[in-house]
């Protein structure tokens, strides 16, 4: 049975434009399920997330009809939540992966993920998401073109319940 029921929607805020204008970009999560065993490719032990990435992850309840997030929590209940990522200084970075990792004991698999391309230099993107089971996740976003050798861009927890 499928573990996730996601869609990714994101909305991209250029630094480059005055004022800022939006661009929606939609996209649909592939869904897996992370079964054990350890040696099963998709799972993993819980990295240790690094305090020094050149973007941020907060988590809100909605987005307002100017798309402004609110309600900014790190615990739901099961349904849809706002995924922020900023990065203060901007980012040039136009191809990104969004995985959403499942945690459980010590353990995390790949719950959802999807490959986004984003135009021109961003400070922030707003991702409407749906996670339809309970648990703790891991959201991260990392650059997926060959010269940046995949760098993890921003990564953070939320727990639904």
């Amino acid at each position: 049975s499928d573990v996730c029921s996601s869609d990714l929607t994101g909305i991209m805020n250029k630094t480059n434009t005055v004022p800022q204008t939006e661009t929606t970009q939609t996209a649909k999560l592939n869904k897996t399920t992370p079964t054990p065993p350890v040696d099963n490719p998709q799972i993993s032990t819980i990295p240790e997330i690094p305090s020094n990435l050149p973007a941020k992850i907060t988590f809100y309840t909605s987005l307002t009809s100017s798309q402004v997030p609110v309600g900014k929590n790190t615990t739901f209940p099961v349904g849809k939540l706002v995924v922020h990522v900023s990065a203060p200084k901007g980012l040039k970075t136009s191809k990104m992966q969004i995985t959403i990792y499942l945690q459980r004991d010590m353990l995390e698999g790949i719950y959802g993920q999807k490959d986004q391309t984003l135009t021109g230099e961003w400070t922030s993107v707003n991702l409407p998401i749906k996670i339809s089971d309970k648990g703790k996740y891991r959201i991260e976003f990392r650059t997926t073109t060959k010269k940046s050798n995949d760098t993890i861009l921003a990564s953070n927890t939320v727990t639904i319940k």
